[in-house]
């Protein structure tokens, strides 16, 4: 669509009587852009005053008819699709490697050692944080101390009085206490993580386990 050009002529018409009640004057069509007498341009989408003078001895008006930019609606959900989700929970490993061992989300579930009726060979299983509770269970939260955040360790406590664990857990310092010794526990078919002068035993419980002694 072109421009629409207000200009004034001679004779009073009824153009000129709708023009004045909005106080311009008689409305015309124009494709182009005229050039007022001040040397400049009135180009598409630029309002010129009303009392510029021009060529044609009357006031012009350019009504801009451009495009209109409509908003597209796309979300801007794309723009965060690639943002870094974070590094992924840490996990540890729950039973015997070489027995098809489960893995347990870290601070989330619990590794539950269930020894069944006072069965010699547990089974082990991930369940919520704080379920493993009964009395024939041990909840073990890591196998070894990579599995612990930075500068701790994965220590398991062992009841004298009942020559059973009570827990593995991972802790800053593993000492012992309350009638309970403790032990770091560490990767007994891997390389020796244990403190001078120890090193990694099987346990004979734990299976699948192995602390420093």
């Amino acid at each position: 669509m072109g421009s629409l050009v207000v200009v004034a002529c001679g004779g009073a018409t009824r153009s000129d009587v709708l023009a004045d009640d909005i106080g311009f004057g008689q409305l015309t069509e124009d494709a182009g852009a005229p050039v007022t007498d001040s040397g400049f341009r009135a180009d598409a989408g630029v309002l010129v005053d009303a009392t510029t003078p021009i060529d044609a001895g009357g006031p012009v008006i350019i009504v801009d008819s451009g495009p209109v930019v409509v908003d597209s609606g796309v979300p801007d959900a794309g723009r965060d699709a690639g943002r870094d989700a974070g590094p992924p929970p840490r996990t540890f490993r729950c039973g015997q490697a070489d027995a098809g061992a489960l893995t347990c989300v870290s601070g989330q579930e619990d590794c539950c050692a269930d020894f069944p009726n006072g069965s010699s060979r547990p089974t082990y299983s991930c369940v919520n944080f704080g379920d493993c509770t009964t009395v024939d269970s041990v909840a073990m939260e890591c196998a070894t101390s990579a599995d612990c955040q930075q500068g701790d360790v994965c220590c398991g406590y062992l009841d004298n009085s009942q020559s059973a664990w009570n827990a593995v857990v991972c802790t800053s310092s593993c000492t012992n206490q309350n009638g309970l010794t403790a032990y770091v526990f560490c990767n007994s078919s891997g390389t020796n993580s244990c403190p001078q002068g120890r090193s990694c035993q099987r346990s004979q419980v734990l299976l699948g386990y192995g602390f420093c002694q």
